[in-house]
């Protein structure tokens, strides 16, 4: 039936038009993302921290200011590359989460990056006696400025 033919191929051009738009907006998001996207570089054996947004151990989660509290815990080792983004890392038994982590919340240990520096301590500070400072009197306000009920 010459209908039903040209139904067929009126789909089958639809549905290769749809790809192509799938293929180019793949493409696009693609290059957007890779604009400020840096490939891993965590590699097997590696030494990294692990966020506090993923882990929540209760010695974090104990009393006090969040803000002050640590940011990333570690060092944990990494024991596998699963995919481009998450990794196999060896954590402690007493932290129970899952050991397969994205890349978002792992960060290299970079803790002995000035192992070989060395500073040099400050001079002494010599205190000033109190009696050789000079004492300053007021001799009168030159102005002030008042709003409502308080003083600036």
């Amino acid at each position: 039936m010459p209908a039903s033919e040209d139904f067929v191929a009126l789909l089958q051009t639809l549905q290769s038009e749809a790809q192509d738009a799938i293929l180019t907006s793949q493409q696009t998001q693609a290059k957007y993302h890779d604009r400020y996207h840096k490939p891993a570089c965590i590699e097997v054996d590696n030494q990294v921290m692990v966020s506090t947004k993923y882990i929540h151990p209760s010695f974090i989660r104990g009393a006090g200011s969040k803000k002050l509290k640590a940011k990333f815990i570690g060092p944990y080792k990494v024991l596998a590359k699963r995919n481009t983004m998450s990794f196999l890392i060896d954590l402690s038994n007493h932290i129970k989460v899952h050991p397969i982590i994205n890349i978002q919340y792992l960060q290299l240990n970079c803790q002995n990056n000035f192992a070989g520096c060395k500073q040099i301590p400050p001079l002494p500070v010599e205190a000033t006696p109190a009696e050789t400072l000079p004492t300053y009197g007021i001799v009168f306000i030159l102005d002030h400025m008042q709003s409502g009920r308080h003083i600036k």
